[in-house]
């Protein structure tokens, strides 16, 4: 792996294409070629988020929005516009626990295995406080538009 970039980043709103509440990465933390590291603060009232808690499955989404700043932070060094993206398959996801509590900082990890212009291949964690929570194995289609 190359060596890592700890910040200081642009806003998580600047990298993801997202708007509003629908940005929960609250933060990139670290940056290498096809790797990022960012952080999930569960908070009350967010997407995903009843009686206190945010289901497991709700980390696919953590997830995928790690894997778009690491790709948004990539076209932002090369001074190019932040692309949309998608989830078109999950291969594998084991799911550790059932839920995360509400004040939980979740640490999201992300390393690209392969990919195109079009299409990436992560391997994703979820972990909180060294504990393992998530993982995953994704494949994102990305591009300038989302397909007609």
């Amino acid at each position: 792996m190359t060596e890592l970039y700890r910040g200081p980043f642009p806003p998580t709103a600047e990298l993801v294409p997202h708007a509003g509440p629908m940005v929960l990465v609250e933060r990139l933390t670290a940056w290498g070629d096809g790797y990022a590291e960012g952080e999930v603060v569960v908070r009350d009232g967010a997407r995903f988020v009843t009686d206190g808690a945010a289901p497991a499955v709700a980390s696919m989404e953590y997830m995928a929005q790690v894997v778009a700043a690491c790709l948004g932070y990539e076209a932002y060094r090369g001074g190019a516009g932040v692309r949309v993206g998608m989830i078109i398959a999950v291969r594998t996801m084991d799911l550790l626990v059932e839920r995360f509590a509400v004040g939980d900082t979740l640490h999201i990890t992300v390393q690209r295995q392969r990919g195109s212009e079009s299409l990436s291949h992560f391997d994703c964690r979820t972990e909180r406080d060294g504990e393992l929570l998530a993982t995953a194995n994704m494949t994102l289609y990305h591009a300038e538009r989302p397909p007609s």
